[in-house]
């Protein structure tokens, strides 16, 4: 999803990410929102798992 939308490829992106959005949120449901950020973070898809709030605080 996120070299499609790199290169451009927006329709592309879009079906991806539409493909994998039911297991995202069928893990944020059985996590919590700050777990699934902390993942996401550890592999690369988003720069940090910190809330806004937090990272506010940490500066």
């Amino acid at each position: 999803m996120v070299e499609h939308h790199r290169a451009g490829r927006r329709k592309e992106a879009a079906a991806e990410y539409a493909r994998i959005l039911p297991p995202i949120n069928y893990e944020n449901r059985q996590c919590g929102l700050g777990v699934a950020k902390t993942a996401m973070a550890e592999g690369g898809v988003i720069r940090s798992g910190l809330a806004v709030a937090d990272r506010r605080q940490a500066a």
